[in-house]
């Protein structure tokens, strides 16, 4: 349980400086990166292909163009 609270408090420092920012342009990039990051580790595994795809491209997608890209890629697989 100590571990468990220790690395608790470490991901909210860690949470604290990431929202550290000179505008409220930079904190609305940093939160779609987070939510970037929230959905794409909640896909299955077999997906992995699709993650490294797009944190490897040039420019990371907007939450919206992401939810776009899974949901074609879904349709696409389902109709295989």
């Amino acid at each position: 349980m100590i571990s468990h609270v220790t690395k608790s408090q470490a991901a909210i420092e860690d949470l604290k400086r990431f929202f550290m920012a000179t505008s409220l342009e930079d904190i609305n990039k940093k939160l779609n990166n987070l939510y970037i990051v929230l959905i794409l580790r909640s896909l299955h595994l077999g997906f992995d292909y699709v993650c490294d795809q797009i944190l490897a491209a040039d420019q990371i997608p907007s939450t919206d163009n992401l939810v776009t890209i899974l949901l074609r890629l879904m349709l696409l697989k389902h109709q295989q």
